[in-house]
């Protein structure tokens, strides 16, 4: 997770979102199980909005969302707040992993980061990482590792995996430095360690985490 700023709402939910919110909620009145229509809040350019929002991101896991495998959350859940059901700010782009999240009656919204609430510092106060396996040591943290499922062993191994390539590409950069006889990283090489913590990369938080760690 790192903060994100919300862009804009896009055309389509302007234009529709009171429509199609008063039909959901009519709806509602004969089922109290309906559901909102998926083709509508997972409409193309709703999702492309969230897509640009994060890099095509998970909101919450940082995973890289490819192809057909996002799904949209409603971080307020919709059983909870129907009325929500098509609100801009409250449509989360989500890998399956953390849309298969723990319900709000067992750890609310309220009590977890959010990547619009918390900024970078504060996400970075309560996360952090023992090789590809994500910790914390505060009750904020903790709460939002397992609400999102984010210490799934699924996210550990792609985690492992684009660690492992860091690592390669570390020790290829020393071995030039010490190769070299100098005592420190030259901007070339810096450049391609911090690309792997660019906002845009997958699972930045743990690798600008890391470069902190070697002061880079």
């Amino acid at each position: 997770m790192i903060h994100l700023v919300r862009l804009s709402a896009p055309g389509i939910l302007d234009r529709k979102k009171a429509e199609w919110t008063e039909k959901f909620l009519e709806k509602r009145l004969t089922n109290s199980k309906a559901r909102p229509d998926h083709n509508k809040y997972g409409h193309h350019d709703i999702i492309s909005k969230l897509l640009a929002t994060s890099s095509h991101k998970c909101f919450y896991s940082g995973e890289m969302l490819k192809g057909n495998y996002r799904e949209i959350d409603h971080h307020i859940e919709v059983d909870e707040k129907p009325e929500d059901a098509y609100e801009w700010d409250n449509l989360y782009l989500s890998s399956s992993n953390c849309n298969d999240k723990l319900p709000n009656i067992d750890i609310a919204v309220s009590e977890v980061l959010n990547p619009f609430r918390n900024s970078d510092d504060e996400i970075e106060n309560n996360l952090y990482f023992e090789d590809e396996y994500i910790l914390s040591d505060s009750e904020l943290g903790k709460k939002t590792i397992k609400k999102y499922r984010l210490d799934s062993e699924n996210l550990d191994l792609k985690r492992s995996k684009l660690l492992h390539k860091f690592k390669n590409q570390l020790i290829e950069i020393k071995s030039n430095i010490i190769k070299e006889g100098r005592d420190t990283y030259n901007d070339e090489e810096a450049l391609k360690l911090k690309r792997f913590a660019d906002k845009d990369a997958p699972f930045s938080l743990m690798f600008r985490l890391i470069l902190k760690k070697y002061n880079i």
